[in-house]
């Protein structure tokens, strides 16, 4: 998470770790699709600054929430 916090990329983390930080502005979910208990939500500080690399993956992680 502290990666995620200084702006290093995005992560994959339990929704109750990152409420708190997600209530300060501190990090974004990137969508707002519900999972079932113990998923995890992809945040980053800004989804629009991520390098290709993460951005890849992050798109990655959209399509295969819909079925890979």
């Amino acid at each position: 998470m502290q990666a995620v916090l200084d702006g290093q990329g995005i992560g994959l983390m339990d929704k109750q770790f990152t409420a708190p930080h997600i209530k300060a502005g501190r990090l974004l979910h990137l969508f707002d699709i519900p999972f079932k208990f113990g998923s995890y939500w992809l945040v980053a500080r800004d989804f629009s600054a991520l390098p290709p690399a993460s951005a890849h993956f992050a798109d990655w992680i959209r399509k295969c929430h819909r079925g890979c």
